[in-house]
C-alpha cells in the first residue's frame, strides 16, 4: 500500500520549520536543557509502504564530531516535540544534525549529517530506534540525561576462561574510552593481547565497539605485533547502585555472549 503524506505531517513540519525563538534569527529554537539550536528544515519523512512521519534538520552550534552532545540536542528535541506528534497522530521522527549553517547556501559546499530516530512502538511508548530501552520515561522529571561515572577498573565475566580478565575504562562526559589487557599462549610463549574500545554512556544505558586490537610480545615470537580484525560490541544495563553493567556481547558475528562487567 502507498501512503500519501497526510495534511497533519505537513502542517506540523510547518509549524516546526517557524518555531519562534527570538535571537538572531527566527529559526532559533531553544531547548528546555537551555541549549539552542537552528531549524534548517522540517518536513515529513516518506519511507515505502510506512505512514508517513516528521523530519527535522537542525543546525546544532557543535561539531558533528561530538556525538554525546548532538544525542542530548536530539533527545531534548524530541521531548519538546511529543506532544505535537502525538497529536496529529505522527509515529515516528527523524532528527538529522547537520554541519549546514544557517544561511549557508549549498553550492561547492557540501552538508553532512549525524542522524537520530525515534519511533512509537504497538504499545504507545516513544523509544529511540536501535535502542529499545531508551524511553521517555526514563527522562522523565529531567531536562538531561545523568551520566554516571564509570571510569575505573571492570573485572569481566561470562568470558569463556578462568583467568580473571579486566577493563579499564576512561571517561570524559558522556564518551568512553575502555581497554582490555591480558596474557595468552601463542606457539609456546607468552604474549600480551590488547583490545581497545570506545563507546558511550547516556541514564543507565552503555555502548562499547572494539576499534583496534593487538598482540604484543617478544619480537622472535611470530605472534607479535598481529593485528585483531574482529570486531566486538557490547551493550549494556547498569545497574542501579552503578556497581554492575550487564548486557549482550557480539563478538564479530560469530556468537552473542553475556557479558557482566563489576567494580
Amino acid at each position: 500500500m502507498r501512503h500519501g503524506i497526510p495534511w497533519s505531517a505537513v502542517a506540523l513540519a510547518s509549524a516546526v520549520a517557524a518555531m519562534p525563538a527570538g535571537g538572531q534569527s527566527s529559526t532559533v529554537q531553544h531547548l528546555s536543557a537551555g541549549d539552542s539550536i537552528a531549524v534548517i528544515m522540517a518536513g515529513p519523512a516518506v519511507v515505502p509502504h510506512r505512514a508517513p512521519g516528521l523530519l527535522v534538520r537542525f543546525y546544532p552550534y557543535a561539531p558533528l564530531t561530538d556525538t554525546t552532545r548532538l544525542g542530548d540536542l536530539a533527545v531534548a528535541l524530541w521531548q519538546q516535540l511529543m506532544p505535537r506528534l502525538d497529536s496529529e497522530g505522527i509515529g515516528w521522527l527523524v532528527l538529522q544534525a547537520t554541519d549546514q549553517a544557517p544561511g549557508q547556501q549549498l553550492t561547492i559546499f557540501r552538508a553532512h549529517n549525524y542522524g537520530f530516530v525515534f519511533e512509537r512502538g504497538a504499545d504507545g511508548v516513544w523509544r529511540r530506534a536501535n535502542r529499545p530501552d531508551f524511553t521517555l520515561d526514563m527522562l522523565a522529571g529531567s531536562p538531561t540525561l545523568a551520566v554516571p561515572n564509570l571510569a575505573g577498573r571492570w573485572r569481566i565475566t561470562g568470558l569463556q576462561t578462568t583467568e580473571l580478565v579486566y577493563m579499564s575504562l576512561a571517561q570524559q562526559g558522556g564518551d568512553l574510552r575502555g581497554e582490555i589487557a591480558t596474557h595468552r599462549d601463542c606457539r609456546g610463549k607468552d604474549v600480551r593481547v590488547v583490545i581497545e574500545f570506545t563507546g558511550t554512556v547516556a541514564a543507565h544505558v552503555v555502548d562499547l565497539w572494539s576499534t583496534t586490537g593487538r598482540i604484543e610480545g617478544e619480537f622472535v615470537n611470530p605472534c607479535s605485533n598481529a593485528e585483531l580484525v574482529r570486531r566486538l560490541e557490547f551493550h549494556g544495563q547498569i545497574a542501579d547502585d552503578e556497581k554492575k553493567i550487564i548486557g549482550p556481547v557480539d563478538l564479530a558475528g560469530v556468537r552473542i555472549d553475556t557479558w557482566t562487567l563489576s567494580r
